[in-house]
């Protein structure tokens, strides 16, 4: 818990950040200028040194601040985060006093159903805090209290019951399941707080860990995507996506949403539409999109495609992009590269450049992971070249009656059909020695020529001739299975060049599909 020393010297940060003046007129690389930027820096470093005594939201919003020092925007943007954030730490310490009094009392948990025992803390968030709980039948589950400075603010305490009734409403999304329900009475004081299932893991440590393959990762997370659709359809936008909300339900195999404190929830849901505050919207720096930063954004679906946008990049490359200029996937695993231009649309300055859908989406990526394949088959055959055709004369020896020349390998008949067919000069004796290929006998690695009679001119001339004739049909074997490799290449082109097209086709179709 926070101690009062540091509570005082959050207070004073506070009071710093608000007393101090306007940027607007600064010019750019004025002393002036560069105290700014100075000030940003150590402003955030003092608070991150405080980082321990504040709430998980405020710690990414902090570390969330950077900036360009040649960028006047850059720096612009990173004041107003700094102002933001000072809103963020005003309500950790309030709640910190609060919180001191009431800590003891959180032990038990009772509903109309159920009582839970609390164990240990596993974190907590702006508003509210999250236990480890048993329940009075021995199985573990996770709580999540609101804390008591949000129970006194309305919009707040609105927010938390209208994430409650959200979570128990929607069955059909991968959304956090709301098991149980209840209010902790502290004297005049009730807390609201549900009890849901206890995940094994969140993304950002599947994220982390060296163990778990990529692969696996992004296919459950493009399969959260997916199965979001009705999600975005019915209007509801979650805002604060960002990989520690992202949980993982082992036993389904599935990534789910958790944390819809400040979602926009579709008025469907009667009397749980709320305005999100500046402060607010800009909580989570790392993941927002453009629009959530600035004020009277227009916020939908797309602001939570960006985010995804982001953390499919990070997963790869381990940073989040920030600005052009970014690590591309391709930069850590040529594999996965076709989800570059993917990622480039997701996290576009502008919300009209994004997709406008779950379906186009994830059909761009299927066709861009088709169309890779693809490619690579080409290339792969394309480099898959043929060992050369090379019979060769290994010995030769004299079994009565033949001259017998030994091959380094059984050539096969493909060979002997080509060796047969040899147009080059041939001659004969009137003893009936032939030196012509096609009265030469082939047996498995041997060639055999007949009727020499042991005559040592007829032998000189065959060893002679003999290599001349196996070039020749090696040569015609190598053509041979040049004009089939480029014929097989040529067709396989135009076969992973129609898909290509039907890939597209089908990409363009859903994406008209997507605007009706």
């Amino acid at each position: 818990m926070v101690q009062s020393a540091a509570l005082t010297g959050l207070g004073e940060i506070v009071q710093e950040i608000r007393g101090k003046g306007h940027f607007g007129n600064c010019q750019k690389n004025s002393q002036e200028y560069v105290d700014w930027c100075s000030w940003i820096l150590g402003t955030r470093e003092r608070l991150l040194a405080l980082g321990a005594k504040l709430s998980l939201s405020t710690n990414e919003a902090i570390n969330g601040v950077d900036f360009d020092w040649d960028d006047w925007s850059s720096v612009s943007a990173a004041i107003e985060r700094i102002h933001a954030i000072a809103y963020l730490v005003e309500d950790d310490v309030r709640m910190a006093g609060q919180e001191t009094s009431a800590s003891n009392s959180l032990r038990r948990f009772e509903t109309t159903r159920h009582s839970y025992e609390r164990k240990h803390s596993l974190g907590n968030g702006g508003a509210g805090n999250v236990f480890l709980v048993e329940r009075d039948d021995g199985e573990s589950f996770a709580l999540k209290i609101l804390n008591s400075q949000s129970c006194a603010n309305g919009k707040k305490m609105k927010r938390f019951l209208r994430e409650i009734a959200f979570c128990e409403r929607v069955t059909d999304a991968p959304l956090v399941k709301v098991v149980d329900q209840g209010f902790k009475q502290e004297g005049e004081l009730k807390r609201p707080f549900y009890v849901m299932p206890l995940y094994d893991n969140s993304l950002r440590k599947l994220m982390e860990s060296p163990k778990i393959e990529r692969a696996s990762i992004l296919h459950m997370l493009l399969a959260l995507l997916g199965s979001l659709e009705n999600f975005y359809n019915d209007g509801h936008v979650h805002r604060d996506i960002k990989p520690e909300n992202i949980l993982l339900d082992k036993d389904a195999s599935r990534l789910v949403l958790a944390d819809f404190g400040v979602a926009h929830i579709n008025q469907d849901l009667p009397g749980l539409t709320l305005q999100t505050t500046r402060a607010e919207r800009l909580a989570n720096f790392k993941y927002a999109a453009p629009e959530q930063r600035i004020a009277d954004g227009v916020i939908d679906h797309r602001a939570d495609q960006y985010a995804f946008g982001l953390i499919i990049n990070e997963l790869f490359t381990g940073a989040v992009p920030q600005g052009t200029g970014y690590a591309e996937i391709a930069s850590a695993s040529e594999r996965f590269s076709y989800l570059d231009p993917v990622v480039a649309r997701m996290i576009s300055q502008k919300q009209d450049s994004r997709y406008e859908g779950i379906p186009i989406l994830l059909a761009d990526i299927e066709a861009r992971k088709n169309i890779e394949k693809i490619e690579d088959e080409v290339l792969e055959f394309e480099a898959c070249v043929p060992e050369p055709f090379e019979i060769s004369i290994v010995s030769k020896e004299w079994i009565e009656p033949n001259l017998v020349f030994k091959l380094n390998t059984s050539p096969g008949a493909d060979w002997e059909q080509a060796f047969r067919s040899y147009m080059g000069v041939t001659s004969f004796s009137t003893d009936g020695f032939f030196l012509d290929p096609q009265r030469f006998g082939v047996n498995g690695d041997k060639i055999l020529v007949p009727n020499t009679h042991g005559d040592k001119g007829h032998l000189a001339d065959a060893c002679k001739e003999m290599p001349r004739f196996i070039d020749w049909a090696n040569e015609v074997m190598r053509k041979r299975l040049e004009k089939e490799r480029r014929e097989a290449h040529e067709a396989l082109v135009q076969e992973r060049e129609g898909e290509i097209r039907r890939q597209e086709s089908s990409a363009d179709i859903n994406s008209f599909l997507s605007t009706l």
